[in-house]
């Protein structure tokens, strides 16, 4: 096709039993080809209040990711938007927290599915995330703490440390971390 299509998908918590909302896909017209080229993977995590159907609607990761394509013969990579809050918290922060496991979700599950349902890229270096607001703060701390799942990432007017909501330093440490500067 001359275009590439956005799809709502579930991706399943496999390892971080985390409770999501849904989330969507992206697959470039190279995806449709009938030998489909291995692709890259880019995540991409909206900020809060937000959705993960932000990058596709207002964010126009979609037609930016066509244009691409349509001057490398319609390859472009595959873009996942998950969401990153999952159903308990308004604001996750991209942690493992009471709220549930955000991180594990973002570490291992969501390249997992990319992989699994869309023959993503395994190869070093294949992966990798980005975000605004909110969203941007979580790419920074999962490329440093998960270097090897996250090689590359973009920050896109994210947060210096993880805040919780609109809480105080100590607020999000008890909130996120259990009340431990050392976790935070």
């Amino acid at each position: 096709p001359d275009q590439g299509v956005v799809i709502t998908v579930t991706i399943p918590a496999i390892v971080s039993h985390f409770a999501t909302r849904p989330a969507y896909g992206y697959l470039p017209p190279a995806w449709f080809a009938k030998v489909t080229p291995t692709l890259p993977t880019l995540v991409l995590l909206p900020g809060e209040p937000g959705s993960a159907s932000d990058w596709s609607g207002d964010g126009d990761a979609d037609n930016t990711a066509d244009a691409f394509a349509a001057t490398h013969h319609g390859v472009a990579p595959i873009i996942v938007m998950p969401d990153p809050n999952g159903l308990r918290t308004v604001d996750s922060e991209c942690v493992d927290s009471g709220f549930g496991n955000a991180e594990t979700y973002l570490v291992d599950d969501v390249p997992a599915f990319a992989r699994s349902q869309f023959s993503a890229s395994t190869a070093p270096g294949s992966l990798a995330i980005g975000g605004l607001s909110a969203g941007g703060t979580c790419p920074v701390m999962l490329a440093l703490r998960h270097p090897e799942v996250y090689p590359t990432f973009a920050s896109y007017s994210g947060f210096a440390t993880p805040q919780y909501q609109e809480t105080s330093r100590a607020q999000t440490i008890d909130t996120l971390f259990g009340g431990s500067e050392e976790r935070f």
